[in-house]
């Protein structure tokens, strides 16, 4: 994932409601987001210091050439002093930096998949009933009614429907119905156009945006990229393919490694 994509994505995720149907997030997803805020904070602060390691490095660098006291041999030896010194210091912190992006992952992780198993707030009573009573219907009428009849009625109940709540419940409920008519192969794709439906409205929001934090993460223990293909190219043009390397290798996020 480039770092465009990353800041795409996060823009992305902080945006709300798809048609004004969306209810308020719930402090879960609010938290994942900012969670994954942070690691965009920390990635952009640690890509910082690469510039200010690079511009240490050259200022120390000038000094040590322009010093006349020094032989060829002793600014070289200078020059490899300050280029351990400094990539040494930038390393240990740049370890700290990725065990904290890797910490906020691990709670990502958590608290996404918390989200997917969380069903959605039951609506109030009243909507409930009356819910429940047209699918009631539905289900008498299937008894003496064409196959599609029945699938036309289940079409207008459906359409109708814009809670989450609502749709997993029909969804679970309409197995009933469908199982008491016979169904030829083009009445099982109108059917199946019926439950897709459903689905896409039973999957919150919050959940959507779940899905996408772990798709962007990946597995919590992955080693994640902290640098850009121009910060990386810069280091290793001063201090060589070494660091880059160290840089890139995984750590834990509970210890040092």
């Amino acid at each position: 994932m480039t770092i465009e994509q990353s800041k795409a994505f996060l823009k992305s995720i902080q945006s709300t409601n798809q048609g004004g149907l969306y209810k308020a997030p719930t402090p879960k997803i609010e938290k994942a987001v900012e969670a994954y805020q942070k690691t965009r904070e920390i990635k952009d602060t640690s890509m910082g210091k690469t510039r200010i390691l690079l511009d240490m490095y050259k200022e120390s660098e000038g000094k040590i050439n322009a010093n006349g006291d020094l032989s060829e041999e002793g600014r070289r030896k200078k020059i490899s002093e300050l280029k351990q010194e400094l990539s040494g210091q930038f390393l240990k912190q740049a370890r700290k930096d990725k065990k904290e992006v890797m910490a906020k992952h691990a709670e990502i992780h958590d608290l996404s998949r918390q989200i997917l198993v969380q069903k959605p707030s039951k609506p109030d009573d009243t909507t409930l009933e009356l819910h429940n009573q047209k699918l009631e219907k539905i289900k008498r009428d299937a008894k003496f009614s064409s196959a599609q009849a029945v699938i036309q009625r289940l079409k207008e109940f459906s359409r109708d429907i814009t809670d989450p709540y609502l749709a997993q419940d029909a969804l679970e409920q309409a197995d009933a119905v469908v199982s008491s008519i016979n169904l030829d192969p083009a009445n099982r794709v109108e059917v199946g156009k019926i439950y897709h439906g459903l689905e896409s409205i039973s999957h919150t929001e919050d959940k959507q945006k779940a899905e996408e934090l772990l798709q962007f993460i990946g597995s919590p223990g992955n080693n994640p990229r902290m640098y850009g293909s121009i910060e990386e190219n810069a280091l290793t043009q001063q201090f060589g393919h070494g660091l880059v390397a160290e840089l890139n290798k995984p750590v834990s996020h509970e210890g040092d490694q």
